[in-house]
């Protein structure tokens, strides 16, 4: 049991080290298309297995956007598009993309 036990917290640590938060938030706000493009870079090796798992766009509290994704897109980077009649220039965004894994990223803009 002992054994057991020692394997389990050695699998568990050894995950959290090759685990990590996703990076960076880049974006992009296209205002005659009102086109939000946020860029989370997260590198990873295995794209199935370790990747970022949402992205949520909130204004002032409220969801705005909430994205699930069960792989990403290319080992470095997922993306998420935000299409709204919303969103405009001026408005203060907070944006949070989480791994599936371990962490998050967040980021604050105003357009």
């Amino acid at each position: 049991m002992k054994k057991l036990l020692f394997s389990f917290v050695g699998l568990m640590v050894a995950s959290a080290v090759w685990a990590h938060p996703p990076k960076e938030l880049k974006t992009s706000f296209d205002p005659m298309k009102r086109l939000l493009i946020i860029s989370v870079v997260h590198p990873v090796k295995d794209v199935a297995k370790h990747f970022v798992v949402s992205v949520e766009v909130k204004q002032e509290g409220e969801k705005l956007l909430a994205q699930k994704y069960y792989s990403q897109y290319d080992n470095q980077t997922q993306y998420a598009y935000m299409i709204s009649p919303d969103i405009k220039a001026g408005i203060k965004l907070e944006i949070e993309a989480r791994c599936n894994i371990i962490g998050s990223v967040k980021k604050s803009l105003t357009l």
